[in-house]
C-alpha cells in the first residue's frame, strides 16, 4: 500500500510544477462545468425560439431525470426528493411521459436519432419495477432509438439487491438498457454512513456481483475528496473497485456547493476534515498510476475503462463532439440548434407547465457565432480531446486562430499536449482538468476568478 502512496508523492514533487495551483473553492473543487454558457448567463425563452422544421437527420443524446431517492446524501446538490409517496412518484412519471409526448410532437425531433440515452437522478432504480417498466416502454415506443444505442441507467447499490432489486435489473435488461452505472462513492463504511448513503460496503459489492450476472457494461462511481478520506482509504477504494473487475470506474471530484448545504457548511466550518489540495492531488496521481499500470484507458479525464469498447459514449458525444442533447424532466439542461437551455427547477413549475401542455423550458442562450460554439467545444471537449481537423470543419478555423494565447499558456504550464492533429490534457493537465476547462470561459461579470491562481489552502 505504501509503495503507491510514496510513488504519488515523488511524482507530485518532480512532475507537477510549483507555479501551478488549484483554487480551493466550490467551483474548482469539482467537475462542475457541464454546460456553456452557464445558467447565470441565460435569459427567459420559449420552445418556439429553439425548434424549427428541419428534414435533416441528426444524432441526439437523451437524458431523463428521475428526482427520487431513499434519502438525501450530504453532498447532493441536485434537484432530488427523498422518500416520496407512491402518489407523488406516479404524478411525476405521468408528467415526464407527457413531456416525452410533447417533444415527439415537434417535427424536428421526429428526424432526430437517439444514439445514446441516460436515465439519471436522483436514483432511477428507486422506482418500482412496475414504474420502471411503464417508463421504459413509453420511451422506446415514442422515441427513435438507434439500433446500436448505448442505454445507461444509474443505480444505487441498495436498490438492486434482494428480490425487488433483481426484478429491477431484469426490467432494465428486458427493455434494452445495456449499461449500468452504480453509485458506490467509497467502500469505507464510516464515510458511507457520514455522507448518508443508504448502503454499506458489503451491499455495494453484492450489488456489483448481481449486476454482473445481467450486464456486461458496468461502471462504478467513486468520489475523491470526501470528508475524513485519507490516502490509505483512497487506495483501499481503488483496490476494492479493481477487485470487482468491472470494465469502467469513474473517480469524480467531490462537489462542494451551497446547493448541498450540509457538506458546504462542514467545509466552511471544518475544512481540515477534507483532503487538502496536496492530498487531493496525490489521490488523483494514485488513481492514474494504478489504472495506467493495469492497462486501463483514461478517457475522458475522470473515466478509466478496460478498453475503448467501454468508453462512456454519451459523454464523448456531448463533450468531444459538441453534440446535441435533449434533457427531459425537472432541472434538465439541453443543447439543440445552438441553444443551451434549461428546464424549470421546481416540481410545482414543472407540473404546472405540463398541465398546460407546455414544455417546462425556463431559460437559455443561443450561441450564434462559430467562435462561441467553438469555445463551448473547448470548455467541455478538452476533457476528452480536440480533433483539429474536425474542429476546423465545424467552425471554419483552427483552434490556434481564436484561442492561441490560452493554448500557448496552457502548453507552457505542461497542462496540455498540442500536437499537429489534436489537443489533449497532459499528465499534469489531468490533475487540473477543471481549471484548464474554465480557462476557455469568457470572463463574464458572474464568472470571475476562472484563471489558475494561488490560494491560501493548499499545495504551493
Amino acid at each position: 500500500m505504501l509503495e503507491l502512496i510514496e510513488r504519488a508523492k515523488e511524482i507530485l514533487e518532480t512532475r507537477v510544477k510549483r507555479k501551478i495551483h488549484r483554487e480551493i473553492r466550490s467551483k474548482a473543487y469539482s467537475h462542475h462545468t457541464v454546460t456553456y454558457p452557464e445558467r447565470n448567463n441565460t435569459s427567459p425563452l420559449k420552445q418556439e425560439d429553439i425548434f424549427y422544421k428541419s428534414s435533416e437527420t441528426k444524432d441526439l443524446a437523451l437524458y431523463l431525470h428521475i428526482p427520487f431517492c431513499n434519502g438525501k446524501c450530504t453532498y447532493c446538490q441536485y434537484v432530488t426528493f427523498a422518500n416520496q409517496s407512491d402518489e407523488r412518484v406516479n404524478t411525476y412519471i405521468s408528467a415526464l411521459k407527457k413531456e416525452i409526448n410533447l417533444v415527439c410532437e415537434i417535427p424536428e425531433i421526429k428526424n432526430f436519432r437517439i444514439t445514446t440515452a441516460y436515465i439519471g437522478g436522483g436514483t432511477p432504480t428507486y422506482l418500482s419495477p412496475a414504474n420502471l417498466e411503464k417508463l421504459l416502454i413509453h420511451v422506446r415506443e415514442k422515441l427513435n432509438f438507434h439500433n446500436n444505442i448505448e442505454f445507461t441507467v444509474e443505480a444505487s447499490p441498495e436498490t438492486i439487491i434482494g428480490e425487488t432489486g433483481e426484478k429491477r435489473l431484469d426490467t432494465l435488461r428486458k427493455y434494452g438498457v445495456n449499461r449500468l452505472s452504480i453509485g458506490v462513492q467509497t467502500f469505507d463504511d464510516k464515510i458511507l454512513s457520514f455522507i448518508r448513503r443508504r448502503h454499506d460496503s458489503k451491499q455495494a459489492i453484492e450489488s456489483i456481483k448481481r449486476a454482473k450476472e445481467k450486464f456486461n457494461n458496468i461502471n462504478i462511481d467513486l468520489i475523491v475528496g470526501l470528508p475524513d478520506q485519507t490516502l490509505e482509504i483512497w487506495q483501499f477504494d481503488l483496490d476494492t473497485a479493481l477487485k470487482t473487475k468491472v470494465p469502467s470506474i469513474t473517480t469524480y471530484p467531490l462537489k462542494i456547493k451551497s446547493e448541498a448545504p450540509v457538506v458546504y457548511k462542514l467545509f466552511k466550518k471544518n475544512p481540515q476534515r477534507f483532503p487538502d489540495e496536496k492530498t487531493f492531488l496525490l489521490m488523483y496521481i494514485m488513481s492514474m498510476e494504478r489504472f495506467n499500470e493495469l492497462g486501463y484507458e483514461q478517457y475522458p479525464v475522470w473515466w478509466f475503462t478496460k478498453s475503448l469498447e467501454y468508453v462512456y459514449k454519451q459523454q464523448i458525444h456531448k463533450w468531444e463532439n459538441n453534440g446535441e442533447l435533449i434533457a427531459l424532466g425537472i432541472a434538465g439542461y439541453s443543447y439543440i440548434n445552438k441553444w443551451q437551455y434549461y428546464n424549470v427547477k421546481t416540481l410545482k413549475e414543472y407540473l404546472e407547465s405540463l398541465n398546460q401542455n407546455r414544455l417546462p423550458i425556463s431559460e437559455g442562450v443561443k450561441l450564434s457565432k462559430p467562435e462561441e460554439q467553438a469555445r463551448r467545444n473547448l470548455v467541455l471537449g478538452i476533457r476528452c480531446k480536440i480533433d483539429k481537423n474536425k474542429f476546423k470543419e465545424r467552425y471554419g478555423f483552427k483552434p490556434e486562430e481564436k484561442f492561441g494565447k490560452i493554448l500557448s499558456r496552457l502548453e507552457s504550464l505542461d497542462l496540455i499536449i498540442n500536437s499537429e492533429k489534436e489537443i489533449k490534457l497532459g499528465y499534469t493537465g489531468n490533475l487540473f482538468a477543471e481549471e484548464v476547462s474554465r480557462s476557455f470561459l469568457l470572463k463574464h461579470p458572474s464568472n470571475k476568478n476562472t484563471n489558475l491562481k494561488k490560494n491560501n489552502h493548499g499545495y504551493a
